[in-house]
């Protein structure tokens, strides 16, 4: 992760959870085009309208229900 607090969050989680025999496993943040998606970068673009950004970011229906959204306003 790219936050240090959940990089901080992570490490701990693998200790607590590793000495009682819990298996931790961290799945990679999605990417596009070498940057990490997040809901965040989302929420800035659906307020931008940049529609073409957060395509590239979402899968098909959730763009969709976006776009439903924005045009109910």
């Amino acid at each position: 992760p790219v936050d240090e607090t959940t990089r901080k969050y992570n490490m701990i989680l693998h200790k607590v959870l590793e000495d009682i025999g819990v298996e931790v496993y961290e799945i990679p943040r999605f990417e596009v085009n070498g940057n990490i998606i997040s809901a965040s970068k989302v929420r800035k673009f659906y307020e931008q309208n940049r529609w073409n950004l957060i395509k590239q970011m979402v899968p098909e229906h959730v763009y969709e229900y976006l776009r439903s959204r924005k045009n109910d306003r």
